[in-house]
């Protein structure tokens, strides 16, 4: 009994800072970047595919609602063309496009991870089976990476030609330094050699180590990228477009915060008509009185000083348009801004405000 007691004692000092425990968690739906975002198919650049990364279509779906957990968008959608899932999603506008690409060629043989190995030993010798759950081999060798970019939607499903965008979020993520515990790399021969030698020992199947590399990169991905993404995609954003929109849930507007002139905003929302404000009705929007300038500056402020970015307001040439939402405008309510100059880059946002039209559900992978 004792040493069934030190070795779930062991085990779960090394399984507590595996992250097993998952991302920390973010604020609400109304709270996140006011973008509805659609995954492209992921593409995967190496021939053949390491393994795990062959079936393109659950990858992209996990790696889609890896972000929608993280709640750092207002929603994430899977792009999958012909996928019966996800095909009702394809209809909802979205306002970026994110595309994420695996090259690489492998991961890498494993190696002992120092603690790990010390620990899994002492409770294989304790307790046994139990050491099969602590990681112990890590792959630092992997060449392995997820490149990503996001840019503005396409205004149809299907992209036109010429129609490709300026990146506002390139980044890679190195897959590096994940780690696997014996019943996820062990084959045959490895649970022969565990009556005599502790898990760590031996690498086990390239096959299923691989696979389960894979699985493990999803979860790598999820803790890291939302905040790698948080720290520069919304300032280089707002030097793209020269605008950002601030969600402000307690007096239901939002805050268009523009560097130059709007001339038209477009308001839409699920199973209403769409409204549109007209130059003259939006060059009445804009705030001129100091005290609600003030206030305004400071939603914006603390909205920057939330997702940790500076650079976003405020600036004294700086514009700001409050836009009132009216009652039945919920769910995923998306607004546009268009300007006088032809080449401007799109400026489309998508903000949920609570109502009984629900954000769409991200389709899970078929168990």
């Amino acid at each position: 009994m004792l040493r069934t007691l030190c070795s779930l004692v062991l085990l779960s000092l090394v399984l507590g800072p595996t992250g097993c425990g998952g991302p920390p968690a973010r604020g609400d739906r109304t709270q996140a970047l006011p973008f509805l975002v659609r995954l492209k198919p992921v593409q995967v650049r190496s021939d053949p595919a390491p393994p795990g990364f062959d079936d393109t279509e659950t990858l992209t779906k996990d790696l889609a609602a890896a972000l929608e957990r993280s709640r750092i968008f207002t929603a994430v959608l899977a792009d999958l063309p012909g996928d019966p899932d996800t095909e009702h999603l394809r209809r909802i506008p979205a306002d970026l496009e994110l595309e994420i690409e695996v090259t690489g060629e492998s991961f890498g043989s494993g190696k002992p991870k120092i603690l790990g190995a010390l620990l899994s030993t002492l409770t294989w010798l304790l307790a046994g089976h139990l050491s099969w759950f602590i990681d112990n081999r890590e792959y630092p060798d992997s060449s392995l990476a997820m490149s990503l970019s996001i840019r503005p939607a396409a205004r149809s499903p299907e992209r036109r030609e010429g129609e490709a965008g300026e990146d506002f979020f390139p980044d890679e993520l190195r897959l590096r330094g994940l780690a696997l515990n014996f019943l996820e790399r062990g084959d045959m021969k490895s649970w022969l050699y565990n009556i005599v030698v502790p898990p760590w020992w031996g690498e086990g199947s390239p096959e299923k180590a691989g696979a389960s590399l894979a699985k493990r990169s999803v979860g790598y991905f999820e803790e890291r990228e939302p905040d790698r993404i948080l720290a520069t995609f919304p300032l280089s954003y707002f030097k793209t477009t020269s605008r950002f929109l601030v969600n402000d849930p307690e007096k239901d507007r939002v805050i268009i915060l523009s560097q130059e002139p709007v001339e038209r905003i477009e308001i839409k929302a699920p199973r209403r008509k769409a409204r549109a404000l007209d130059a003259d009705s939006v060059r009445a929007l804009v705030i001129t009185d100091e005290a609600e300038m003030n206030e305004a500056r400071s939603k914006v402020s603390a909205r920057a000083a939330g997702i940790a970015t500076k650079g976003i307001g405020p600036a004294a040439t700086d514009i700001y348009y409050p836009v009132e939402l009216e009652d039945d405008e919920v769910g995923l309510v998306r607004v546009e801004a268009f300007s006088a100059r032809t080449d401007a880059v799109p400026t489309r946002w998508t903000v949920y405000r609570p109502g009984p039209s629900p954000a769409p559900r991200v389709a899970t992978t078929r168990s």
